[in-house]
């Protein structure tokens, strides 16, 4: 909230969240999957468009380790291809 006039900032999610989990399903291998949410997010006093929608979105990634101090990862980013703003 805007500490001066109390309202909810404009353009800005009153609730966020990040969930990860990682599974190491070899040696030196470990599974990678994050769900980045976002949700109520007010337009500015005035403005007419529609509401701005909830979202999630979703990302895979495996790390390995081939050999010490050394990590390879590969991502697949927005996995579910979903448009957001």
């Amino acid at each position: 909230k805007n500490s001066t006039t109390g309202k909810s900032v404009a353009n800005a999610p009153m609730h966020i969240g990040h969930l990860r989990a990682d599974i190491e399903f070899y040696t030196n291998a470990i599974l990678s999957w994050e769900t980045q949410f976002a949700a109520n997010t007010p337009r500015a006093e005035g403005d007419t468009r529609a509401k701005i929608k909830d979202y999630a979105i979703s990302h895979l990634s495996i790390t390995h380790e081939p050999i010490k101090n050394t990590r390879v990862k590969v991502s697949v980013r927005n996995i579910f291809n979903k448009e957001y703003y």
